[in-house]
């Protein structure tokens, strides 16, 4: 049984989306007002019923009194453990001032796929706590609760005490129930049909906008294929000095983190490597793109990769999860487009987890054996990238001291939920 069926019979809200719309996740016409607590997070459960994802652009609350000229207030969205209670972080903002009354509009930037989610509101200590509009009786739907409830207590939401300083990254425990709830809204920016690519990086048309983080950009200049297709392209040229965020040298393009635990996502490039490209040698290493996120415990169990100790080879490297293994690898093909498409599912259960691999060099698409399985149940989240949400970046990230200078081409980069949404079309 789905979320949907699930809570259907209850009375959970299957309000419609449009792009470019407001909307009030809870019924706010109660006019009643109240306080989060001291290092209290409040939860509310919000549907998206379909059959769109949608493309959140904020979220928006009203501070009905304000607080102290200290006082701040976090908003986040999180998703549901499967039976309705609120589990994973999707996305959260910074600390939000509430010195002064009135609707206060938080940039939030992040796809939701059909499914039930509950909006946060995270408020610190604070000498005068504000208060917020309250969602009005009229949008409870039974939540569930591990003791048993007072006849009065119909609550609509979640609440959680003893916070730290900042929405967690995942809740453990099923929290207590809250009979109030600060009434949250959410501006929808687009919608996002399935079988079209939940991100597109298009660089004829959005040069490197679409993307939260260029790591060198000094280094990233977007050209004319150098092969003569007419499309545009991101050339990569990092110098040996070019570090940071580590000590190896870099160039990177990050799209948002909006991949979540047990999502199953498809990941499409284009990467050409020109002829004079070098082969690695034994030590060396290319890392060219990886599905990747907090806590950037080392290297993921998820990269495209060359290893110069496997010789002249690229192909998929895992974590020292699984002894820093290759299960699957091809000879490195120079001055030609290699198109990738992989497919993969994000999990630290390795019965759940697994990865696919597609390759196209010219002769039409082939999916890889990997450890002679073309589907291969694996960890795609472990030590290195479990605390949050991922991205799937493209970058030309490499082992120091190897070479003054080391480019590369990528001439596509999509992140969507079927193959035809990703697919580079090179060659098509």
């Amino acid at each position: 049984m789905d979320v949907a069926q699930r809570f259907a019979p209850i009375g959970a809200t299957t309000q419609k989306y449009r792009g470019g719309g407001y909307y009030w996740l809870g019924d706010a016409t109660s006019g009643s007002s109240g306080d989060v607590g001291a290092n209290n997070m409040r939860l509310f459960p919000f549907f998206i019923p379909g059959p769109s994802r949608i493309n959140v652009g904020s979220l928006f609350l009203e501070v009905s009194v304000a607080g102290s000229s200290e006082s701040t207030f976090t908003l986040a969205i999180y998703s549901e453990d499967g039976f309705g209670v609120p589990k994973n972080l999707v996305v959260k903002s910074g600390p939000v001032a509430s010195s002064t009354a009135g609707v206060k509009e938080v940039p939030m930037v992040t796809t939701l796929n059909p499914g039930l989610y509950f909006y946060a509101v995270y408020v610190p200590t604070a000498s005068v706590a504000p208060q917020f509009t309250q969602v009005g009786s009229g949008m409870r739907v039974s939540l569930g609760s591990p003791i048993l409830p007072s006849a009065a207590d119909r609550s609509s939401g979640f609440v959680i005490a003893n916070i730290a300083d900042t929405p967690p990254a995942s809740i453990s425990t099923w929290p207590s129930t809250s009979i109030t709830c600060p009434c949250v809204g959410m501006k929808v920016t687009s919608l996002n049909p399935f079988g079209s690519s939940a991100f597109d990086a298009d660089f004829g048309s959005k040069g490197l906008t679409a993307y939260e983080t260029v790591v060198h950009p000094e280094r990233v200049a977007l050209v004319n294929d150098p092969l003569g297709s007419g499309r545009m392209v991101a050339k990569f040229s990092p110098l040996d000095t070019d570090t940071g965020p580590t000590s190896a040298p870099r160039a990177q393009l990050d799209p948002y983190q909006n991949i979540r635990d047990g999502d199953r996502v498809w990941f499409g490039f284009s990467l050409l490597l020109p002829v004079d490209f070098p082969v690695i040698p034994p030590g060396g290493w290319v890392n060219f793109a990886e599905i990747y996120g907090s806590p950037y415990g080392g290297a993921s169990p998820t990269k495209i990769y060359i290893d110069g100790s496997t010789g002249d080879f690229i192909g998929w490297r895992r974590s020292a999860t699984y002894g820093d293994d290759m299960p699957w690898k091809m000879p490195v093909v120079r001055n030609r487009w290699m198109d990738f498409a992989i497919q993969a599912r994000m999990s630290e259960d390795e019965s759940a987890g697994f990865f696919e691999v597609w390759v196209n060099t010219g002769n039409g698409w082939q999916q890889q054996f990997l450890n002679e399985k073309l589907r291969l149940y694996t960890k795609t989240r472990d030590y290195t990238n479990n605390k949050g949400n991922s991205n799937a970046a493209i970058k030309l990230y490499r082992k120091p001291g190897m070479f003054a200078q080391l480019t590369c081409y990528f001439g596509s980069h999509k992140v969507g939920d079927t193959f035809e949404s990703v697919d580079p079309h090179t060659y098509s």
